[in-house]
Parts: C-alpha cells; sequence; structure tokens
C-alpha cells in the first residue's frame, strides 16, 4: 500500500491488492467489539525466506508448539516486503535479482478440537521495482556493509532472470501482483501448557501463476514440529522456541529440471518480554537448498536472521515489527521488512 503513495502511476496495477487489503481490514474491524483471551508471550515472528525463487514453494512460516483452544480463531495479516539485489554467473548459469516482492498473507488458524487445529494461509504476491533500494542502500552505509553494486544500479528496477547456457529458463521484469498458492494446514498437540510441543502438517496446492512467479506449479507437503518453552527463562522473563522439519515437492513449472524435492528446514528463537505490552524478539530461519545449482542464490543452505518486537494494543490486537537480513548472504532478500497484526476470537 506505501508505493502507491510513492508511485501513483503503480494503483492500477494493484487495485486488487488494494482491495484484497481491504476486505481483510474488515475482518479485524467487525470484530472490534467481540474479547478474545489476549496471550501475554508474544509468538515467533511469522517468517520465511522471500527469495522470489524460493517464496514460490510451500516452505512454512515459523510458528509456535501451542495451540488454540477448541472453538477459538487466530487471525494474522502478515506483509513482507523483501527487497532484492544480487548477481552471479557461472560457465553454464547466471542469475539476476533486482526488485521487490510485497507478499501479503491473510493467515486463519481455528481449534476445531482440544486435539485438532486447522488453518489456512491466502497470500498475495506483488513484485516491482519497489521503493526500498534507497534506504536499504543507506542502511549498508550505516553499518558498513558491502553494496554488492546495488548502488551503481538505476533504481526502481524489476529483474528476476535465470539463464542457462540454452538461455533464459525464467524472466519476470514487468510489474504485476496476484494471488499465490494456497496452504492448508493441521495442528495437533504433542505436550500443552508452559512447555508446549506440537506436530504440524501443511498442504500447498497450485493456485498461483508460475509464469509471474506467484506459484510453483507444484502441490508441496510438510511435517515439523514446534516446540516452545514459556518456564524454563521465566525468572528472566524469557521464552525460547524452535521448529524443525521436512518438505516434500512434486514437480513444479520453475526449473524444473534443477528443482529438488526434499528440503530441510529449521528455526531458533527466544523472546524478552521486559513489559506486558511488548516482547523483543530475535529467531533464525535456515533451510536446505532448493535447486541443484553451482549459484549461491539457489543451490547454498540459506539462513536469515529475523529481529524485531511484539506490541500489545487494546482489544487483544497484537502488532509484529520485524526486519530480516541474510545471514548467509545471497540466499535470502538483501533485507525485509515484516509487519503483522494479529487477533484472536
Amino acid at each position: 500500500m506505501l508505493s502507491l503513495l510513492f508511485h501513483p502511476k503503480k494503483a492500477i496495477g494493484t487495485t486488487r491488492q488494494t482491495g484484497f487489503l481491504f476486505l481483510v481490514i474488515v475482518v479485524f474491524t467487525l470484530g472490534g467489539s467481540l474479547s478474545a483471551a489476549a496471550s501475554e508471550q508474544a509468538e515467533p515472528f511469522y517468517s520465511r525466506n522471500q527469495n522470489p525463487f524460493v517464496q514460490i514453494y510451500g516452505l512454512p512460516a515459523t510458528e509456535g508448539g501451542d495451540l488454540l483452544p477448541p472453538q477459538s480463531l487466530d487471525t494474522r495479516l502478515a506483509m513482507d516486503f523483501a527487497n532484492n539485489f544480487t548477481t552471479s554467473a557461472t560457465a553454464s548459469e547466471s542469475i539476476h535479482l533486482d526488485g521487490e516482492t510485497w507478499r501479503t498473507t491473510l493467515a486463519l488458524r481455528y481449534g476445531l478440537r482440544n486435539d485438532l487445529e486447522i488453518g489456512l494461509d491466502l497470500p498475495y504476491v506483488d513484485h516491482s521495482g519497489g521503493i526500498f533500494d534507497g534506504l536499504i542502500e543507506g542502511w549498508h552505509d550505516l553499518w558498513g556493509l558491502p553494496q554488492g553494486n546495488r548502488n551503481q544500479t538505476q533504481r526502481g528496477q524489476l529483474a528476476y532472470r535465470y539463464a542457462e547456457n540454452e538461455g533464459t529458463k525464467a524472466n519476470v521484469n514487468a510489474a504485476g501482483s496476484g494471488p499465490g498458492d494456497l496452504l492448508l494446514s493441521l495442528g495437533v498437540p504433542l505436550q500443552q501448557g508452559t512447555r508446549a510441543l506440537a506436530l504440524r502438517t501443511t498442504v500447498k496446492l497450485p493456485t498461483g501463476s508460475p509464469s509471474e512467479l506467484h506459484g510453483s506449479g507444484s502441490t508441496d507437503f510438510s511435517l515439523r514440529i514446534c516446540g516452545e518453552d514459556h518456564q524454563t527463562l521465566s525468572p528472566w522473563d524469557l521464552t525460547y522456541f524452535g521448529n524443525a522439519g521436512v518438505l516434500l515437492m512434486t514437480k513444479g513449472d520453475i526449473l524444473p529440471d534443477r528443482q529438488r524435492h526434499v528440503v530441510w528446514f529449521g528455526s531458533a528463537g527466544f523472546t524478552w518480554q521486559p513489559l506486558t505490552w511488548l516482547a523483543l524478539k530475535a529467531q533464525f530461519d535456515g533451510h536446505t537448498p532448493f535447486y541443484t545449482s553451482d549459484l549461491h542464490e539457489l543451490g547454498s543452505t540459506s539462513a536469515q536472521l529475523v529481529f524485531g518486537g511484539t506490541l500489545a494494543l487494546p482489544e487483544d490486537l497484537f502488532v509484529d515489527i520485524g526486519m530480516a537480513e541474510d545471514v548467509i548472504v545471497d540466499t535470502a532478500p538483501d533485507a525485509v521488512f515484516h509487519f503483522m497484526l494479529r487477533r484472536r476470537f
């Protein structure tokens, strides 16, 4: 939505996204008079790798091990603004990623029974030249980080391109937006309480357009264990959490000859809650490669650090604000700004 303020010409191309966001905001607003049981403990960042060639698959966002009680609804509006810039080549491959991916996800979780939580993720993906190039260059200068030639390239460009000796295999150079791949999920408890453990599984359906990098064209299945411990470090107002799992994928439409069909992933982090209305947190997210490639951007294990916090607002509304940096350089976007509204009914 911010991009409309900076790039009025983009307004026409984002009409569907504006309508989607408006509908989601109505969902939160209509429930304003209802009361939900507010959790005093902040959950993990609902984050995942936003690399344009990775976000198309069913890699699940990080979640906690504490499941919803029966007849409770958890609603989340997650917005990730990923700024990408990297270019590299080998004797047989080349890749150039320059642009921004804005991914908006409406995530719903419902406690069906004491032993079953069901969920639905509805993503909306927008690729464009973006508005954050100057901000990222300034951030790199402030901390003495390398620019990787991004300051020698015209700002506001969109070019997500991969090529082999035989020619270009994937190329997105025109701004566009549309629905991503639908994600269905189930969660069952292994242990609940101040030390919680849950088994979560997801199925991703190919509802997004592969040619526009809104989806992969594959059907994906994940299985993971999610845990959180509020008890062990409670004297210091600390909670720690972790996820570990595997993602299985059918053959998709993006670089099918190089796509891997098994990816391992995990997350680990902690939350410090110095005030009842504020929780500060940091977490590492990582996964094995999605492709067989000599290019670092596609063929290397990825890791990113997400840091920020959660604000507890009236009406049981929580706001997450975070930023992600690629710990293993070029395997994830240069920077991702993460915002999320969460409310339980």
